[in-house]
């Protein structure tokens, strides 16, 4: 199986944006080529006039440790003097750290929305490709595709080869429109053959899996193989998907190697695979627990789940719910669905700190809205208890009947359905029909699920 590939299209930082006169376009086209020198000559004069694009090219050469050591607080220090005076350069380089996560630097999605959105207003089509490429990882709910899709065309209409990417990725799956997949793999082709970035992950993808053409597993193999010796650390990750079900040993290498490229994907996935109590690979929880600390540190939502539970029950480690409740935190602040309701279990019960009821029912209201029964459930049961918060018997009885019809497994939907039988003894017929006219105007039950 391989997963899903437009939230994982790597995103090549822009530096083709408006610029302050030609020697500041020169400046880029130097940096582009790794030509410190040059660049550093003619950025000289601009920086010493404040001129915010020539600070926020400083910056990416700080960045990169071009034309000297790396160093990303500094750089980070430039972007944000620059983006506050102006610069789109620096908003979308700062956008991209919290996007993806850097040394030292967590992921912070809303921090990344921030910078792409004021980018966007500012006119960048980067900036657009990249906000898709972010709302597109599920970080902020269930995403609306279609409305997804109209921002990648918008961001194609502008130029951005990235876009067009992403647009291939969303025609071979389907995703806010018809499946287009002969389309989608010519114009991936052609991506490839302009060396865009991700260009030949994607296609690696669409020959492992027959997507507009013939199933040819060799070529991916090799397209995967090119992007890894470019530096994708995804594509190391993507290459072990390939080999879990022939070659597990060698899966776990290109996990571990990609993990150790930075991709928190791998991270979290190779976590999975060291704590999931099979024989093989031999579980070790405290590598595991280390794993999933470095996929969220990477921005991946499930990476802090899993770390909020082993810090919970005392997994690779000793138990600690104050750890395990600030994980869970992170967790369900990216929108992880089980992570917000199980954070209102926490809440609710005074597990990792105190008991505040209200955010108990909000968290539990916010993982129902994203699809997960659990959290529906919880949430009716808190609105139809009379002993903890004022009971609201229509909401509550309405999610206690989504509850029902969202559960997939018989034996608990039948004991849901008896447990909301009970409840309804004790409600009028008013309150029940109330809470059913409710009911109909809830998500689909069957609808898209959060994580």
């Amino acid at each position: 199986m391989i997963r899903p590939v437009l939230s994982a299209i790597v995103i090549s930082a822009t530096l083709a944006l408006p610029a302050d006169g030609q020697s500041l376009e020169d400046a880029r086209a130097a940096i582009i080529r790794g030509d410190a020198e040059a660049a550093q000559a003619l950025l000289s004069d601009l920086m010493a006039t404040g001129a915010p694009e020539a600070l926020a090219l400083a910056g990416i050469m700080l960045r990169d440790g071009l034309g000297g050591e790396a160093d990303l607080a500094g750089a980070m220090a430039l972007f944000e003097t620059s983006s506050e005076a102006g610069s789109v350069t620096a908003l979308v380089a700062l956008g991209q750290i919290y996007h993806h996560g850097a040394p030292g630097v967590p992921a912070d999605p809303l921090a990344a929305q921030r910078r792409y959105e004021a980018a966007i207003e500012a006119g960048s089509v980067t900036a657009q490709a990249n906000l898709a490429a972010l709302i597109a990882t599920g970080v902020f709910g269930p995403p609306d595709w279609a409305a997804l899709r109209r921002l990648v065309q918008a961001a194609i209409d502008g130029g951005s080869r990235t876009a067009e990417l992403q647009m291939a990725a969303m025609m071979a799956q389907g995703l806010g429109g018809p499946p287009e997949p002969f389309r989608a793999r010519t114009l991936t082709e052609d991506l490839v053959a302009r060396s865009v970035p991700g260009a030949a992950r994607l296609l690696a993808h669409m020959m492992a899996q027959g997507v507009g053409g013939p199933v040819d597993a060799e070529a991916a193999r090799a397209l995967l193989q090119d992007a890894i010796d470019a530096g994708e650390g995804a594509a190391a990750t993507d290459l072990a998907m390939m080999m879990q079900d022939t070659d597990p040993d060698a899966a776990l290498r290109w996990f571990a190697r990609a993990a150790e490229m930075g991709d928190g994907w791998a991270a979290l996935r190779l976590g999975q695979l060291l704590s999931d109590g099979l024989a093989e690979p031999r579980d070790d929880l405290e590598q595991a627990l280390d794993l999933f600390r470095q996929a969220q540190h990477f921005g991946r939502p499930e990476g802090s789940y899993a770390l909020a539970i082993h810090l919970w029950d005392g997994l690779g480690t000793d138990p600690d719910p104050v750890a395990a409740r600030a994980a869970m935190q992170q967790a369900a602040q990216w929108g992880h669905a089980a992570a917000l309701n199980d954070l209102g279990v926490m809440l609710e019960t005074g597990v990792g700190g105190p008991v505040d009821l209200v955010a108990a029912r909000d968290a539990y209201r916010r993982s129902a809205d994203g699809g997960y029964g659990l959290g529906a459930w919880n949430l009716a049961d808190l609105l139809l208890s009379a002993t903890t918060l004022p009971a609201d018997p229509v909401e509550g009885y309405a999610w206690c009947l989504w509850a029902v019809a969202a559960e997939p497994d018989p034996t608990l939907q039948a004991r849901h359905r008896a447990s909301c039988d009970g409840h309804a003894q004790f409600l009028t017929e008013a309150v029940i029909r109330a809470a059913e006219a409710r009911f109909a105007e809830l998500p689909d039950p069957q609808g898209p699920r959060g994580f």
